[in-house]
């Protein structure tokens, strides 16, 4: 549902979801500095999607569920996590 082909990529993306989700768990036991690595590593990552899925939109016309409804997480999230470590920290 999300307008692509069938083709490694998904399995990519799921590879680095994988590994974000495992540093996630990591950093509970570790310092601030840790915990802003991994924040900045997945807000990274999400953002840089993000931007790939509106230049699907805006290039391909690609406006499938899951390539439009996915924005949300793709900006939101990187925002509330880097001001909650800072309201945090």
């Amino acid at each position: 549902t999300i307008g692509f082909a069938h083709n490694p990529y998904e399995f990519e993306v799921g590879a680095a979801n994988l590994a974000h989700g495992i540093v996630g768990l990591i950093a509970i036991n570790h310092t601030q500095e840790f915990w802003l690595a991994a924040i900045l590593t997945s807000s990274i990552f999400r953002v840089v999607c993000g931007i790939g899925h509106i230049r699907e939109m805006m290039i391909n016309r690609n406006f499938a569920i899951n390539n439009t409804a996915i924005l949300f997480v793709n900006f939101v999230v990187p925002a509330f996590l880097i001001f909650a470590y800072y309201a945090w920290a």
